[in-house]
């Protein structure tokens, strides 16, 4: 039998080695009623957690797929695995699954460096996610913890909407912002002249993007289906060495018009943030100074480290974050 001997590195020791930096973000969410339905966002929305509490009871669930229209790309299929109401605070605990498609990973064996296959006739591997809504506000106000093979915020607006939509008939639209820290509308009212743009995406992820602004990303999809790379960046300069860049003479007219029409409509539309990996802008703002706007970097989010041994249920991870989330529901 192989044995092996595991090396911590001292640079890296942390005080508490057992617990993990776990990140959440912040959005808001609004169900749009059909005309014929007289419930409010909240109303729509304690009617969806309810159908998924009772689905549960009754050892029932719904799976829903959201790549269901794009044949050439793997499912996508979440489900809820937990709804827990707190009403004193308007609050609702929750967990949501996404089934491993693809490869399925292998698992080493305990004090060896083998590695054997997952046993398939168990059941599926799934990532779950936890978040958590506040619906004491006319916009409900989620905190979705960030697991990057997991579901994303987007899932979970498209399960809930396709709940909503065709369980219950009684809403088919929502609309999702993301809380941001430093706001894009900042920086659509203040850029004057772009310097510098950097964007890095999936090829696949561009094409989901709206027409009207697919077409300033088509090296990016050209390259996609010619390489077929998992990752494409783009990093486009405009600055010049010893020229002014607040000198009027000197607007990049077709980059700011890029980056306000791509802004703008993440604003309108908040799906477009999970088509970039990275999407960064160095401009000269209306008074001349340099600014760097960098639109992942920009979510309001909150760490903690958590023991993931120790915490098992959604009620634990809810503590975890509670505080925090008081903060953001009603700020000093």
């Amino acid at each position: 039998m192989l044995t092996f001997q595991k090396f911590d590195c001292i640079d890296n020791m942390t005080e508490n080695k057992n617990t993990t930096p776990i990140l959440f973000h912040f959005a808001s969410l609004y169900f749009e009623a059909y005309k014929d339905v007289q419930k409010s966002s909240s109303g729509i929305l304690r009617d969806v957690m309810n159908f998924i509490r009772k689905e549960k009871t009754e050892k029932r669930g719904v799976v829903v797929d959201r790549h269901f229209n794009r044949p050439n790309d793997p499912p996508r299929e979440i489900f809820m695995t937990n709804v827990r109401f707190e009403p004193k605070k308007s609050r609702i605990k929750c967990s949501i699954a996404l089934l491993r498609a693809g490869r399925i990973p292998k698992i080493k064996k305990q004090n060896e460096l083998e590695l054997t296959s997952f046993d398939e006739t168990i059941g599926t591997i799934a990532e779950e996610t936890h978040f958590f809504i506040d619906y004491s506000q006319h916009k409900a106000v989620m905190c979705v913890e960030f697991n990057y093979n997991g579901p994303r915020l987007l899932d979970i607006e498209f399960y809930l909407r396709s709940l909503a939509w065709r369980k219950l008939r009684l809403s088919k639209k929502t609309e999702v912002s993301v809380i941001m820290d430093s706001t894009i509308d900042d920086t659509i009212k203040n850029l004057k002249n772009v310097l510098n743009i950097e964007v890095k995406a999936n090829p696949k992820s561009i094409t989901q993007m709206d027409n009207d602004i697919k077409g300033y990303f088509t090296g990016i999809t050209s390259m996609g289906q010619k390489l077929n790379p998992k990752f494409v960046k783009l990093e486009v300069m405009y600055q010049t060495s010893g020229v002014s860049v607040s000198n009027s003479k000197n607007l990049n007219d077709s980059a700011n018009r890029m980056v306000l029409d791509v802004l703008r409509k993440i604003v309108a539309k908040p799906y477009h943030l999970d088509c970039f990996e990275q999407f960064e802008v160095k401009y000269v703002d209306r008074s001349g100074a340099e600014q760097l706007f960098q639109l992942l970097n920009g979510k309001k989010e909150l760490k903690i480290d958590i023991d993931l041994k120790k915490t098992k249920n959604v009620d634990q991870w809810y503590k975890l974050i509670e505080v925090d989330f008081d903060k953001v529901i009603e700020p000093s």
